[in-house]
């Protein structure tokens, strides 16, 4: 996660809010919302238990539960304009000098996904040897962006906002990193990468932070 930069906040510093005129708890509310949309796709996960092309559980189709959960909410607190403004915020570059974040937020992921390889092979895991192509590669780049854009107007468009509002970007980095990564428990299951969880879980809050 990492479309907003949090770099200029320090702790015990909030941002201000009123775009969506938030009512309490709404990061609380984002999240509960999440979790229920997300239930049917666990069934389905665990009901056809084969993987889809990638090693995904179908499970992993529940990228679009943030998009969801933050439309409905914006919509419920500021009806057409509420998720129009979701959606400016998430497509808004932020101004001259945040490169260095955005560079650290995209490399972030496929840094700490190929240490743990490495590491995994060092240790005498069972993992697959490396077999990549420019088609896999194209493909599953449209594929994993669009999720990312999915989840990260939930998660950075609408979440952290509510959290920025009481708490420093460290601890509002924190709270998103460990629900994303309780979030992303039971699909990694599924895929039979339930390892994975705990560096995912902090490399997302990592991002969050940059």
């Amino acid at each position: 996660m990492g479309l907003t930069d949090f770099s200029s906040h320090s702790a015990g510093e909030g941002l201000p809010i009123g775009t969506f005129g938030f009512a309490e708890k709404t990061a609380g509310a984002f999240f509960l919302l999440l979790f229920v949309l997300s239930v049917p796709f666990w069934l389905a996960g665990f009901w056809e238990g084969t993987l889809l092309p990638g090693q995904l559980p179908i499970s992993a189709f529940q990228a679009v539960c943030p998009l969801l959960a933050a439309v409905i909410l914006a919509g419920r607190h500021g009806g057409r304009s509420g998720i129009r403004d979701l959606f400016q915020r998430v497509v808004k570059v932020r101004a001259a000098g945040s490169l260095v974040w955005y560079l650290l937020a995209f490399l972030a992921m496929p840094v700490v996904m190929l240490l743990s390889y490495a590491a995994m092979r060092m240790l005498g895991r069972p993992v697959p040897e490396p077999d990549i192509s420019l088609a896999a590669v194209l493909a599953a780049f449209i594929v994993f962006f669009a999720a990312a854009l999915a989840e990260e107007t939930g998660w950075m468009g609408y979440a952290a906002e509510p959290l920025l509002k009481k708490t420093g970007a460290l601890t509002a980095s924190l709270i998103l990193g460990s629900v994303w990564a309780v979030w992303h428990v039971i699909p990694y299951m599924q895929a039979g990468r339930s390892d994975s969880v705990p560096s995912s879980g902090g490399n997302s809050a990592i991002e969050t932070y940059t």
